[in-house]
C-alpha cells in the first residue's frame, strides 16, 4: 500500500513531502503558527527487488525483439512491471527516509567474490562471477572479454577504468554494461594479470594481454569443466 500522511489543516503537496521527511527523522513540525497531526505508515515490501523487475523488464523486451508478433502482449507485461517498479522505487525512497532518523545498525557483511567460472548466458558463453549472497552471478560474454583484453593490451602500463570502458564502447560500437568492464578486471585482478592500486590499475606484464586473458580464460574453463569452481 502506498505511504499515508494524514494532516490537519494544509493539505499542499510538496509540504506534505516535507512534514513527511521531517516525521521520518523525529523533528517537530510547525509551520507559521499552525500546529499539525499527521501519521505515518510505511509501505509494505514488494514482493521482488528493483534488480529482479528490472531484469524482468529486459527479458520481455528481448522476446519483443526475437518475436514482434508479441509486442502487445509484451508490452503490456512491461507496463505492468513499470508500475510494479514504481512501487518498489516508492519503498525504498521511504525506507531511506526513515533509516534518516534511525541510529545506525550495525554494517551488514560484505557481499564478498566467491570465485569464477566460465558458463552459458543470455548472449552466450561467458565469465561469471558468483558472490555470497547468492543472488544471480554478473557476467561478461566471451567477445566482450576478449575485446577488453585488446583494449588493455593497447593501453599505456597504468591505467583507469574508465579509460578501458570508454575504450571499450568505441570499438564495439555499443552501450557495453559497465559491470562486464568491472567483472573482467576483477578477474584479471584475481589472476595475477594485472594489479589495483589505488584508483588505478597495473599492467606490468611484458607480453601480450591478449595471450594472458586467452590463458586466463582457458584455464578457467578446464577448472569449470572439471568441477572445481567456482573458485
Amino acid at each position: 500500500s502506498h505511504t499515508h500522511v494524514r494532516l490537519l489543516g494544509y493539505t499542499n503537496h510538496r509540504t506534505m513531502q516535507i512534514l513527511y521527511i521531517l516525521a521520518c527523522i523525529h523533528r517537530p513540525v510547525n509551520h507559521g503558527s499552525r500546529n499539525f497531526a499527521y501519521t505515518v505508515d510505511m509501505p509494505a515490501r514488494p514482493a521482488r527487488r528493483l534488480h529482479e523487475t528490472a531484469k524482468l523488464i529486459r527479458e520481455h523486451a528481448d522476446r519483443i525483439a526475437d518475436d514482434p508478433s508479441r509486442a502487445v502482449a509484451e508490452a503490456r507485461t512491461i507496463r505492468r512491471l513499470a508500475e510494479d517498479l514504481d512501487g518498489e522505487l516508492d519503498y525504498e525512497i521511504r525506507q531511506a527516509e526513515r533509516r534518516g532518523g534511525l541510529p545506525r545498525s550495525k554494517p551488514k557483511q560484505a557481499k564478498a567474490v566467491v570465485g569464477y567460472c566460465i558458463e552459458q548466458g543470455r548472449y552466450g558463453i561467458a565469465l561469471s562471477e558468483h558472490r555470497s549472497s547468492g543472488a544471480a552471478p554478473f557476467r561478461c560474454p566471451k567477445p566482450v572479454y576478449d575485446l577488453i583484453a585488446e583494449v588493455i593490451n593497447d593501453a599505456p602500463e597504468s591505467f583507469r577504468f574508465n579509460d578501458v570502458y570508454e575504450e571499450v564502447k568505441t570499438r564495439s560500437g555499443e552501450d557495453v554494461p559497465d559491470y562486464q568492464v568491472r567483472v573482467t578486471i576483477r578477474f584479471l585482478i584475481h589472476t595475477g594479470a594485472i594489479k589495483h592500486y589505488k584508483a588505478k590499475f597495473i599492467n606490468e606484464e611484458k607480453r601480450s594481454f591478449r595471450r594472458i586473458a586467452k590463458e586466463a580464460w582457458d584455464d578457467l574453463q578446464r577448472r569449470t569443466e572439471a568441477g572445481q569452481v567456482p573458485a
